[in-house]
C-alpha cells in the first residue's frame, strides 16, 4: 500500500498515520463523496481467524453508537487479500 492507492474503487489512501503490530492506519478519502476517513489495513497473516477477528471488530463498532467508539462505514479486502 502506498499514498494514492485506491481501494475498492472508492477509497483513496492519502497518508500513513500509524503502523501497529497487526496493521496500518491511513488517512483516506472516499473519492465518491469526498468524505475524509480513516482506513485500517491489516497485515495479512494468512490465518482465517485473523480475518474473522477483524470482521467481528468492524461489526461490533458498526453496531455501537457512543462518542468514544469509532463509526465503521465499510469492511472489505484489498486486491491482495488484506482485510
Amino acid at each position: 500500500m502506498r499514498a494514492g492507492s485506491i481501494l475498492d474503487g472508492k477509497y483513496e489512501l492519502v497518508r500513513r498515520i500509524a503502523d501497529g503490530s497487526v496493521g496500518t492506519v491511513w488517512e483516506g478519502r472516499n473519492v465518491r463523496t469526498e468524505r475524509e476517513i480513516a482506513v485500517k489495513v491489516m497485515i495479512t497473516t494468512g490465518r482465517d481467524e485473523d480475518r474473522q477477528r477483524m470482521l467481528r471488530e468492524a461489526r461490533a463498532c458498526g453496531r455501537t453508537r457512543h462518542v468514544n467508539v469509532i463509526d465503521v462505514y465499510d469492511v472489505g479486502e484489498t486486491d491482495g487479500g488484506n482485510p
